[in-house]
């Protein structure tokens, strides 16, 4: 199921190359670089937003995939929408700690660009990467409540007492 659209912007996309492919990739390095950098510094609290908030986008989008059922641009297989690289990068632009605005702004030019590299890949469709994004965007909602920053501060709480003794 193609949209108009879809094709319509697809036309209009940039010859690929590896660079492409390193800002696709920045996903997965970034999302696991922040766990690990939580880790060594023994935030449970981050850890737990951010394994859980990646959580969250990884099956949205998983179950999203499999519903749809849409082919990619490329042919490869029937798995384009939602594109899951772009809602990992919106989630991590909404959720990694920065104190600076224009840290922030940088985060989500960042996630646009990692959607745009998905189209020039012709791994997705702009609706793919658009809704790619609103999954993401949900999923640091969700870890930006309360709820959720409770429950990652027990956990804190539990581990610290556990290290303390």
């Amino acid at each position: 199921m193609m949209l108009n659209i879809d094709s319509q912007i697809t036309a209009f996309m940039p010859e690929a190359n590896i660079s492409y492919d390193i800002i696709s990739f920045s996903v997965y390095v970034i999302l696991f670089g922040a766990i690990a950098f939580f880790i060594y510094k023994k935030n449970i609290s981050k850890i737990f937003q951010i394994a859980g908030g990646a959580a969250i986008a990884f099956l949205a989008a998983q179950i999203t995939k499999i519903i749809v059922s849409r082919e990619r641009p490329n042919g490869f297989d029937v798995r384009s929408f939602p594109s899951q690289h772009t809602a990992f990068a919106f989630f991590l632009a909404s959720v990694l700690p920065v104190t600076k605005k224009e840290e922030r702004i940088a985060l989500y030019g960042w996630a646009i660009l990692v959607g745009l590299s998905r189209m020039v890949l012709l791994e997705h469709w702009f609706t793919d990467v658009l809704v790619g994004a609103v999954i993401g965007l949900g999923a640091g909602y969700l870890v930006n409540l309360n709820l959720i920053k409770e429950k990652a501060n027990l956990a804190n709480h539990f581990a610290h007492r556990r290290f303390a003794k």
